[in-house]
């Protein structure tokens, strides 16, 4: 866990393909991601993020939900 970011989150993320895209990769440069980690099932993808208070996740939300992968 993330010094000061007591909130976690794993948010599964289907992706076309399993291969990593530049659109895909470039959602790990966000601070509070710490982790990104390919699965099977449903979700191609699980990320782990990390944030201060659960009022910081709607402004995250909007940035990386509607992310075209």
């Amino acid at each position: 866990m993330a010094l000061g970011k007591p909130l976690l989150a794993f948010v599964h993320v289907e992706a076309a393909g399993w291969g990593k895209s530049e659109r895909l990769m470039q959602l790990c440069r966000f601070p509070e991601v710490e982790g990104m980690h390919w699965v099977a099932g449903d979700a191609s993808v699980i990320f782990k993020l990390a944030q201060e208070a659960l009022a910081h996740w709607k402004p995250f939300s909007r940035k990386f939900m509607p992310f075209p992968v």
